[in-house]
C-alpha cells in the first residue's frame, strides 16, 4: 500500500517577498493542488494530512474552494484522505469534515482522543493509521502520554499521524519527546507542526516531519527542499521517499569575495558561484521556479563596503533569471573584511585599537570579557521593546545570539571609514 503525505500546507497564504503576480500564482492552495496531482499520477492508496492545511480559521471560505474541488479528485479516484488537526485548524477541518460529509475523508482523534482507521487495498491488504487531533489552539501536555497500545489491532502495520512540538517542553503546540515515541509500539510517525521536511529518524520509531509542501517565509525553518512524501509498505516493512515538487525556495547563500581588487569583478564573480549554487538545488528540485535568496558578500577584498553594495544595487532592484530560475534577492549583506592585521591594530591603542579589539572578541568563540558585555547587553535592552514582540517570539535566544555578529559588521564598517585610506586597503 502506498500512501503520500504532507503536513502545513496553510491554505490561504501566500509565499512571502514575491511580487504581488508570483504570490498568487504560487499560493499554498496551489501546492496542495500539486500535492493532489502527484497523488493521483501515483495511484497511492491514500492521501495522509499531518495537521495546519487551513492556515487558520478566518481563511475557512477561502480554503473551502480548493479543499472540496481537490478532495473531489481523490474520492473520485477511490483515494482515500486521512487527516488530523493541527493548532491552527483545530476548528476549519471539523467544520470541513461537516461540510464535505465524504466517507473518504477522515479526521482523526476529533476531541484530542486517539483513533484508529484500518484501510485496505484492492488485492485485501491492510494497514492501521493512528492519530490524535488538536481540541483547541493550545494543548501543554504530550498527546502520547495517553497512547494506549490497546488501540492497535496486532498482526496489522501500523503508522502515526500527529501534530505537534518536539523537543520543547514548555510548547503550547503539544510538546513532545522521542522517547514517548518508542513506549507507543508505532514504527513510523509522519509529524506536522514544523515547516521544514524531515529527514527521518534513523533508528525506530522512524519519527519524522513531512514539512509544508512549499516554503512560504525566507526564515531558517522554510530553507530548502519542499514537497510531499511518499510512504509504502513493501517487503514487511516502510519505504520513505521525500519528493521535491515544490516550485519556489528559499536559501541563504554565501558569496566569497575573497581577493578582488576591482569593482567590474564583482558582478561576474556574483554570477558565476549563484550559478553554481542553482545548479545543485535544481539537480536536488528539479521543478524549482523561482528562487528567493538571501545574499551574504563575504571575503577579504580591498573594495569598500558601500562600493560593493552600490555595483550590486541592481540584484535588489529587478529580477534576474539564472540558469532559467527567477532569481529573487529578498536581501543583500555586505560581510566583507578589508585585508588588515587585527592583533597589529588592537595594540595600536586609540578608537582604531579598540575596534579591532572588539572584533576580534565579537568574532571568537570565547565568552566576552566584562566591558565588552555590557556593551552586548547594552544593545539587547535597547531592542527588548522590539524582541517581545509576539511576532519574535519563536527566534527565542537565537534573536540576542545574533546581536554579536550584528555588532562585529557594524565594527568592521567603522573601523573600515576610521582608517585612512592607504591603511584600509593593506
Amino acid at each position: 500500500m502506498r500512501f503520500l503525505a504532507t503536513a502545513d500546507v496553510h491554505i490561504g497564504l501566500r509565499p512571502g517577498r514575491l511580487a504581488a503576480e508570483h504570490a498568487e500564482r504560487y499560493a499554498a492552495s496551489r501546492a496542495w493542488r500539486a500535492c493532489v496531482d502527484e497523488a493521483l499520477r501515483r495511484r497511492v492508496d491514500a492521501v495522509l494530512l499531518a495537521g495546519d492545511v487551513v492556515d487558520a480559521a478566518n481563511r475557512f471560505f477561502e480554503a473551502m474552494g480548493p479543499l472540496e474541488r481537490e478532495l473531489a479528485r481523490l474520492v473520485e479516484a477511490g483515494i482515500e484522505v486521512i487527516a488530523v488537526a493541527g493548532n491552527h485548524d483545530c476548528d476549519v477541518l471539523r467544520q470541513v469534515a461537516a461540510e464535505l460529509k465524504s466517507p473518504r475523508f477522515h479526521l482523526l482523534g476529533e476531541g484530542g482522543q486517539w483513533e484508529r482507521r484500518i484501510l485496505a487495498d484492492r488485492a485485501g491488504e491492510k494497514v492501521q493509521i493512528v492519530g490524535w487531533s488538536f481540541r483547541d489552539r493550545s494543548v501543554y501536555r504530550s498527546p502520547l502520554h495517553s497512547f494506549s497500545r490497546e488501540l492497535l489491532e496486532p498482526d496489522l502495520p501500523v503508522l502515526g499521524l500527529l501534530h505537534g512540538d518536539m523537543d520543547n517542553a514548555q510548547s503550547r503546540y503539544a510538546p513532545l519527546a522521542a522517547h514517548d515515541f518508542a513506549m507507543t509500539g508505532v514504527p513510523l510517525w509522519v509529524l506536522g507542526h514544523v515547516h521544514k521536511p524531515g529527514p527521518p529518524h534513523a533508528e525506530l520509531p522512524h519519527i519524522f516531519y513531512a514539512g509544508s509542501p512549499q516554503g512560504l517565509d525566507p526564515g531558517i525553518g522554510e530553507r530548502g527542499p519542499h514537497g510531499p512524501w511518499l510512504i509504502e509498505w513493501a517487503d514487511g516493512g516502510w519505504q520513505i521517499e521525500h519528493l521535491p515538487l515544490a516550485p519556489v525556495r528559499y536559501e541563504a547563500i554565501r558569496i566569497s569575495l575573497d581577493g578582488l581588487e576591482r569593482l567590474d569583478q564583482v558582478r561576474p564573480e556574483v554570477r558565476r558561484q549563484l550559478g553554481e549554487e542553482l545548479d545543485a538545488f535544481c539537480r536536488e528540485q528539479p521543478a524549482m521556479e523561482i528562487l528567493v535568496a538571501r545574499l551574504t558578500c563575504e571575503g577579504r577584498t580591498t573594495l569598500l563596503h558601500q562600493d560593493i553594495a552600490a555595483e550590486l544595487a541592481e540584484m535588489r532592484e529587478s529580477g534576474h533569471t539564472v540558469r532559467e530560475v527567477q532569481l529573487v534577492v529578498d536581501r543583500l549583506q555586505i560581510a566583507t573584511r578589508p585585508p588588515l592585521d587585527l592583533a597589529a591594530l588592537a595594540e595600536s591603542g586609540g578608537i582604531v585599537g579598540e575596534l579591532a579589539l572588539l572584533i576580534q572578541l565579537l568574532e571568537g568563540d570565547q565568552a566576552l570579557p566584562e566591558a565588552q558585555r555590557e556593551l552586548l547587553d547594552q544593545v539587547a535592552a535597547a531592542t527588548n521593546g522590539m524582541m517581545a514582540r509576539p511576532v519574535f517570539e519563536p527566534l527565542g535566544e537565537e534573536a540576542v545570539g545574533a546581536l554579536r555578529p550584528l555588532l562585529a559588521r557594524q565594527a568592521w564598517r567603522l573601523l573600515e571609514a576610521l582608517l585612512p585610506g592607504e591603511n584600509a586597503h593593506g
